[in-house]
């Protein structure tokens, strides 16, 4: 019995093609049986989580600040203080520092950095914008197993802030006008749909 009929044309001649659907055949997978091989596997992985040490896995997490001691002053140097802090427990490994929109003079890689430990980078940096633009900073880092991990961070610039923290979150803060960025806007209604 045909499903589905084709019709071509040939040069005034019509042809009729039946086309038959192939059936399927029927599972012969035993659904009760194979529920129980899922069950069992998962209590043994639970059973060999709860059994090894914690302290086998070893990650690195990274915390930062940045602060901004004077006035940032366009087509200039500014020096900005970065510190970083490492919470985890691991070691973290080639921890490089970039911006974007910006200029960078001075140490932007921190070899390594032990779990517990802080290090403080001074670095200049500089835009030859007048116009206040979001700039990002990207902080990168490993761990002793080669896995990457990036923290983000955007902030506005050129600005007037003095002895403050610059970078503070991943939204920058508000504008000049007091009034919040769009893009800070959508995150922060995103935030409570969840």
């Amino acid at each position: 019995m045909a499903d589905k009929v084709s019709f071509t044309d040939f040069g005034g001649k019509k042809k009729v093609r039946k086309v038959k659907r192939r059936r399927t055949k029927k599972s012969s997978v035993n659904a009760e049986k194979l529920l129980d091989e899922v069950l069992a596997a998962k209590k043994m992985a639970e059973e060999t989580i709860e059994a090894s040490n914690p302290s086998l896995i070893s990650l690195p997490f990274i915390e930062f600040s940045a602060s901004q001691p004077s006035p940032f002053v366009s087509g200039e140097w500014n020096t900005i203080e970065i510190s970083i802090s490492n919470t985890g427990n691991g070691t973290a490994r080639t921890i490089t520092i970039s911006f974007d929109n910006m200029q960078v003079r001075g140490q932007t890689i921190v070899d390594s950095l032990e779990s517990g430990k802080d290090a403080v980078v001074e670095i200049e940096i500089m835009t030859n914008s007048i116009d206040r633009t979001i700039t990002r900073l990207d902080l990168y880092y490993h761990s002793i197993e080669g896995d990457t991990f990036t923290v983000v961070r955007r902030d506005w610039f050129p600005n007037d802030n003095e002895n403050t923290l610059i970078f503070e979150g991943e939204i920058p803060p508000r504008t000049v006008e007091g009034k919040f960025s769009r893009l800070a806007q959508l995150y922060r209604f995103l935030l409570m749909l969840q």
